[in-house]
């Protein structure tokens, strides 16, 4: 039986609000296979109880309208911390532009019987959502 499992999910719906610290939240799955990738909650959970150890690919497109002129920034958390060096940090030159915030990062699950959940938060400003394309792949 092969370990491999994969989900690929968005959320195209444009014009809903993300404040400071909040979850831009992917809501339609566009693809998927295996057992240990599925969407759930705010993200993507890794893992199962039956198993999945191991890592995980995760690549993220995350596009964004600044209500602000500044920094807009995209992290990638694990079960509600960030994972170091999985953030993204672009700045608005004038309100309303749209920000793209590529994210890539290998994930570690460290124990068969566990799971995590991966979630996309936004920080430097208040922006409106524009597309998010979220990859996770065991590998």
């Amino acid at each position: 039986m092969s370990c491999k499992s994969g989900i690929y999910v968005v959320n195209t719906t444009t014009g809903t609000s993300i404040g400071i610290g909040g979850t831009y939240v992917p809501s339609t799955i566009i693809r998927r296979y295996g057992k240990y990738c599925q969407l759930s909650g705010n993200g993507v959970s890794i893992g199962n109880a039956c198993g999945g150890a191991g890592y995980y690919d995760v690549n993220a497109s995350v596009a964004v309208v600044a209500t602000a002129i500044g920094n807009v920034t995209a992290t990638l958390y694990k079960d509600g911390a960030p994972v170091q060096g999985a953030t993204a940090i672009a700045t608005a030159t004038a309100i309303g532009n749209i920000v793209t915030l590529p994210i890539s990062a290998l994930v570690r699950l460290n124990c068969d019987c566990d799971t995590a959940n991966l979630t996309i938060v936004i920080s430097g400003q208040a922006v409106t959502a524009q597309n998010l394309a979220f990859v996770v792949e065991k590998i």
